[in-house]
């Protein structure tokens, strides 16, 4: 979704057998989503523990942010999912995925 917000085309098929070649592999980390946003010619900063004034400024200025959280629908059987943020309402309080 957020390759496309730049006009690539790639689809989530095209680019799982790049980034998850073995179906096994559960999580996909973000330095390697940022390394295949590079390879496409993008520009991708990864960066950790971000605050809500840090997102609501990238929004605001127009960039999607994608952003990291773990399930763990069984004990020692967690994954990364991770969330397209691409707007975020001041009123509200709240953020559009």
């Amino acid at each position: 979704m957020d390759l496309s917000y730049y006009g690539l085309t790639d689809t989530q098929v095209d680019i799982a057998k790049v980034l998850r070649p073995d179906r096994d592999d559960k999580n996909i980390s973000p330095d390697e989503m940022a390394a295949y946003a590079r390879s496409a010619g993008l520009a991708a900063v990864v960066r950790i523990n971000g605050s809500l004034d840090r997102l609501r400024a990238l929004l605001s200025a127009g960039f999607p942010v994608i952003v990291e959280t773990w399930i763990e629908p069984k004990p020692n059987d967690g994954m990364g999912h991770y969330r397209l943020l691409i707007g975020y309402n001041d009123t509200a309080r709240l953020f559009t995925a």
